[in-house]
């Protein structure tokens, strides 16, 4: 911090938390002229300070500074999250002004009272935006229907309803009939003679023996940490898997 970063401070009193003390009373009067983050800032008369003297701080008014220098006060060193929470209840009160969607979503990341002051602010929905545009341009309830296909107890059907909006509707015939394989090959995998209860663990390095599409084939081969759906714990179980399963494989892979 610098002497023009730190006027923004001074005088302000202190609040909020330090460890389990809820802080109060205090002014802020120096700084840390080495720290970066968090930035530190150093209080006088705060009913959690102490009388000991503190070294590296820049205190510019010099009445402080004496004050200082004749250990008279209590002094606690504080966060500047602990010095702008009065100027941020303020800021709150002019939402569209003053705070930005920006700012309010980085508050509402640190929790607690910034958090709180941040929902004030803002909704839940701003703050924390689920990444999933299907309500916006799939599906607009009242205005866009969904075509395609859907999942029976053993086959695929084409919706027939015109105003279907079923989000486990597929678009194509080809898809849903890969996500009807896809049930049935986790079913098939679990089998004692497969995979059993054994799941693979992506994070280790163990080798997985893997089924995958290469252009227009079913191919194999091996990963330790890139995840496929179709992996093994051997390379003979992987290999007796495909022989005696290979239609349902094409079906899955969207295979003619």
């Amino acid at each position: 911090m610098n002497a023009k970063d730190f006027e923004k401070y001074a005088g302000k009193n202190t609040k909020g938390k330090k460890g389990n003390d809820n802080l109060s009373g205090g002014k802020i009067i120096g700084y840390d002229p080495k720290d970066v983050h968090p930035l530190q800032l150093l209080a006088i008369d705060d009913i959690h300070g102490d009388g000991g003297k503190m070294f590296e701080v820049i205190i510019p008014d010099k009445m402080d500074l004496k004050d200082w220098l004749c250990g008279k006060h209590k002094y606690i060193w504080v966060t500047i999250e602990n010095v702008i929470m009065d100027e941020l209840n303020k800021v709150m009160e002019t939402r569209n002004v003053k705070v930005t969607l920006e700012t309010a979503q980085r508050w509402y990341g640190q929790g607690g009272e910034f958090k709180e002051m941040a929902l004030s602010a803002y909704t839940e929905a701003e703050l924390n935006p689920i990444k999933n545009e299907w309500e916006s341009k799939v599906i607009d309830y009242g205005n866009k229907f969904i075509s395609g296909w859907y999942l029976g107890d053993d086959s695929v059907y084409k919706e027939t309803n015109e105003e279907n909006t079923d989000r486990s509707t597929f678009r194509t015939e080809k898809q849903a009939k890969s996500a009807l394989a896809y049930a049935q090959l986790t079913q098939l995998m679990a089998l004692p003679e497969y995979n059993g209860d054994w799941v693979a663990d992506w994070s280790d390095d163990d080798d997985k023996f893997v089924i995958i599409r290469y252009c227009d084939k079913i191919d194999s081969d091996y990963y330790s940490k890139t995840h496929h759906f179709l992996a093994f714990k051997s390379e003979e179980i992987r290999d007796k898997f495909i022989e005696n399963n290979l239609d349902l494989l094409k079906e899955y892979f969207e295979l003619d």
